[in-house]
């Protein structure tokens, strides 16, 4: 059974890692859905793949993903200066979450077809149309209701702070949860469409979907998401007889999710999904909420920062995501729920096992290390490229690209552990990890780049590095304004007037 198996595999480990994936060999059994209803189908053997297999097919997706979260740092660079992101700061406050929340229904979408693709469900027209009407109702069902609990848990969060408690009125808490409802369903709708055409695609490719689906989401879900929740607000705000259209728009969306939630239970792909599939996410909108208003204070003491934290959550979400689709992939077809294989009998390991072990999963966790500071440094030549052109301003410092690597590498390590622990407890007490593990890391992906790029800042203000001073920037006018402690009776100048009599977007360096 082993030479069979060891000749039937199209990809075959090194030789130094033989033992432990004939152990793993050994323990495939049929593998199992949500609603635990194919114990009896065909035995699935779960697909060995070196490293370097690994990095050809997740390459250029990760890479384009890249690139879709810089230029989200770049729209978001924009967009917070817009009226609606000035007159009502709870929006920038529930950008983290939304981002997230946006992430968590796409990346788990990505993570079920994924599975059922390599599990091969999705091989005929049947299977495809059953699986993908299923799932489609159930992301629907949660954007229009999830979308409307990310606004009120921003409002909470508002009315603790004195700044932002001031600025709340009924137009401002009726525009925010309109916005968030509308547009977490218009991007939903495009981001999810585009995955299950990727996923298709993929099977009938011979790529392995846990690969690319999550850094496709990724790729699409940032920049669209801030997008679409940037000019939806803007509408919403400068339309006549504004509140009238909001009530009435968020009423339909909200009303038609029910519908959604019954097809969805009526489809046998995601009978279990529609009730297990909310606690995770809902968990993870509460946990990024603390992200979201240490991003908005940041945002507000170091503006180059807005620039590059879609990049680093992006990204980390996006590792983390890879190796947290593959392990439960790897579950479905090795163990039934509720066990898990010989060759990872415990969830509660040490972080030398997840990192350094010849475990399959640890190799998987070093390459995704090994590839995370050049994908960085490649993102941050484009961000430095791109600076004249979409009106921001970056200095490459040896101290900022110091503290910004040992970010990076915290944030994605801790989700790494965290992720092998979650998943594989999950799976024993016999819980889908594809609906409760990828939203509980992501969410955590933001709150760590989050925290840890607001620490690096607060080091690089302490230092007088030059990302610290630097607060707007303009190709077509290059003025710079050196505060000092001006203050005489007659000219009592603040720093909101003497910004005012500068036009917009001029540069200020702040002393």
């Amino acid at each position: 059974m082993i030479e069979d198996t060891k000749s039937n595999l199209s990809i075959i480990g090194v030789d130094d890692i033989m033992d432990d994936i004939e152990k793993q060999s050994s323990t495939n059994v049929s593998s199992t859905d949500d609603d635990d209803e194919d114990d009896d189908e065909k035995k699935t053997l779960y697909q060995i793949q070196t490293s370097w297999a690994v990095l050809r097919q997740m390459l250029l997706p990760f890479l384009i993903a890249g690139i879709g979260s810089v230029f989200a740092g770049v729209v978001l660079n924009a967009v917070t200066q817009w009226p609606v992101f000035v007159d009502i700061p709870q929006i920038s406050i529930m950008v983290t979450a939304f981002l997230g929340l946006i992430g968590n229904i796409e990346t788990t979408l990505a993570s079920r077809l994924s599975t059922q693709a390599n599990l091969g469900r999705m091989d005929k027209w049947h299977g495809i149309r059953d699986i993908v009407f299923g799932n489609f109702m159930v992301i629907q069902c949660q954007a229009s209701t999830v979308g409307l609990f990310a606004a009120i848990c921003s409002l909470a969060i508002s009315t603790i702070r004195e700044e932002t408690r001031q600025k709340l009125s009924i137009d401002s808490i009726i525009l925010l949860c309109s916005t968030s409802v509308i547009t977490s369903i218009i991007a939903n709708t495009l981001i999810a469409s585009i995955i299950i055409i990727v996923i298709l695609v993929a099977r009938r490719l011979g790529i392995n979907p846990d690969n690319i689906s999550t850094p496709v989401a990724a790729s699409m879900g940032d920049v669209c998401t801030i997008s679409i929740l940037a000019f939806v607000s803007q509408f919403l705000y400068d339309i006549q007889y504004g509140r009238q259209i909001q009530i009435t728009l968020m009423a339909v969306c909200l009303c038609v999710a029910p519908v959604f939630g019954v097809f969805a239970r009526r489809n046998r792909w995601t009978r279990s999904v529609i009730y297990s599939g909310w606690t995770a996410i809902l968990g993870a909108v509460i946990i990024e909420q603390p992200g979201g208003v240490v991003m908005e204070k940041a945002f507000q003491n170091y503006k180059v920062m807005s620039t590059f934290q879609p990049l680093v959550n992006g990204i980390g979400s996006n590792l983390v995501g890879i190796q947290t689709s593959r392990m439960s992939t790897f579950l479905h077809a090795s163990a039934p729920k509720g066990l898990l294989p010989t060759s990872n009998p415990t969830p509660f390991v040490s972080p030398w096992f997840v990192f350094f072990s010849k475990d399959l999963h640890a190799r998987m966790a070093r390459l995704l290390m090994v590839v995370l500071v050049p994908a960085h440094l490649f993102y941050i030549a484009i961000i430095f490229t791109l600076q004249n052109t979409f009106d921001f301003n970056v200095a490459i410092t040896g101290p900022f690209m110091s503290v910004y690597i040992i970010a990076v590498v915290l944030q994605l390590a801790l989700l790494l552990y965290l992720a092998y622990i979650s998943v594989f407890w999950a799976w024993k007490h016999r819980i889908n990890p594809d609906n409760s593990a990828i939203p509980f890391t992501s969410a955590l992906a933001d709150v760590f780049g989050n925290c840890l790029m607001a620490i690096a800042f607060t080091f690089l203000k302490w230092i007088n590095d030059d990302n610290t001073k630097i607060m707007d920037f303009n190709d077509d006018m290059n003025v710079t304004t050196i505060m000092t402690n001006y203050n005489n009776n007659n000219n009592n100048f603040t720093m909101a007037t003497i910004e005012q009599q500068l036009l917009n977007n001029s540069t200020i360096i702040y002393y």
